[in-house]
């Protein structure tokens, strides 16, 4: 075999990419060594810079072979061939990683149109949702008008029997809270402004606990441990009341044979530690509300689409998919943020971070006017009832 000499070999004064790459070449098959590796290295970025293509760095890698193979005996064309093709792999690094870059690039931008074509979904979803809602609840707003006017009617006449003015009160209390529950539905999704009152989350639960001991039923045990000093905080306190109700109703249902199910409330701060740990928080002052059960639970599957609407894992007729929805909505809207925290067989705590009001010294709860818009007291109300009275 011909040895050849690196030191014999004299690199031109003006050399192409093509005329370097023989040289280090010839120089890497005299001597191999690593070094004259990382040349080759080297080189495959100089052929990128000038826009160079794979193609290109074969077709002149063979050129050069061949023109050295021709100076060299037949015995000796293996050897050259194997050390050659190191020496062009590694040449070809540069354009492997640029590969593997655009690759890992592009799998970024795949799960990034995968989640703005969610997010178009889910959109589309709540508009169709919001105007079919915006019509259903008009109707039946109207269908409530009729009934508490007539409730109402009743109460005059039976106000000297006590049983019967009962029971008109209590129709109207209900229809009542039928039109609230319209209003939420609005709410959620967006076709009417959020309400929002500096409230104290003690005081509601105060109010709350027989209502949710007739929703749990006696089989599960209520127990409550609220914060001395516990900060007030802007929501919307029907909301409040809306969404420990459906935490309850999901409760019950986890809980078939009973259990316990416990409200808490605190003052939590989370810093900033926090919020890198977890996306779409801010740092500041918050009210906890924490609701807690010792029912079945969930996997971590179930909760990364817990809050999705009309999602559910309850039988046909159980369940509509909307209770965690609408309190997702509900906190973000109050600039909060909501937290589900499970394990299968052990059960499921949902927290609430409510943000703390600014007024908190002044001890009442002052209503906010989402619309930037203040009564002056001359106001008209207009009142149209487009379904004939039956």
């Amino acid at each position: 075999m011909k040895t050849i000499s690196a030191a014999k070999i004299a690199l031109p004064e003006k050399c192409d990419l093509a005329g370097e790459y023989a040289f280090r070449l010839e120089a890497h098959l005299a001597e191999t060594s690593d070094t004259l590796l990382r040349v080759a290295h080297e080189r495959g970025h100089m052929a990128m810079d000038e826009d160079a293509s794979v193609l290109n760095m074969v077709t002149m890698h063979h050129k050069v072979l061949d023109a050295i193979l021709a100076r060299n005996p037949p015995s000796a064309r293996a050897a050259l061939i194997d050390r050659a093709a190191q020496f062009f792999i590694n040449s070809l690094l540069p354009y492997e990683m640029l590969l593997r870059q655009c690759r890992e690039s592009n799998v970024a931008l795949i799960a990034e149109r995968k989640a703005i074509e969610q997010q178009l979904r889910q959109s589309h979803k709540m508009e169709a949702m919001g105007q079919l809602t915006s019509g259903i609840t008009h109707d039946f707003n109207n269908l409530l008008s009729i009934i508490i006017c007539r409730a109402e009617t009743l109460l005059e006449f039976t106000r000297c029997d006590s049983e019967q003015a009962a029971l008109a009160n209590a129709i109207i209390k209900t229809v009542m809270r039928g039109t609230e529950m319209t209003r939420r539905l609005l709410t959620f999704v967006r076709q009417t402004p959020f309400k929002l009152q500096l409230i104290n989350l003690n005081e509601c639960l105060a109010d709350i606990k027989t209502m949710l001991q007739c929703t749990l039923g006696t089989s599960i045990h209520i127990s409550t441990i609220l914060a001395d000093g516990l900060w007030l905080t802007n929501t919307d306190s029907s909301q409040i009341e809306d969404a420990l109700t459906n935490l309850a109703i999901n409760a019950r249902d986890a809980m078939p044979a009973g259990g316990n199910f416990r409200i808490e409330t605190a003052n939590a701060h989370l810093d900033q530690k926090y919020v890198a740990e977890h996306k779409g928080v801010k740092s500041g002052d918050y009210v906890l509300l924490s609701v807690t059960d010792n029912g079945v639970g969930m996997s971590p599957e179930i909760i990364k689409r817990a809050t999705e609407p009309f999602f559910t894992t309850k039988q046909i007729g159980k369940g509509t998919g909307l209770g965690l929805s609408m309190i997702s909505d509900f906190v973000q809207k109050s600039g909060g943020y909501m937290q589900i925290e499970s394990e299968a067989g052990i059960g499921t705590t949902v927290n609430l971070y409510l943000p703390r009001g600014q007024n908190e010294d002044t001890g009442i709860g002052t209503e906010i006017n989402t619309q930037g818009l203040a009564p002056t007291g001359g106001e008209w109300i207009l009142l149209v009832d487009t379904s004939p009275v039956q």
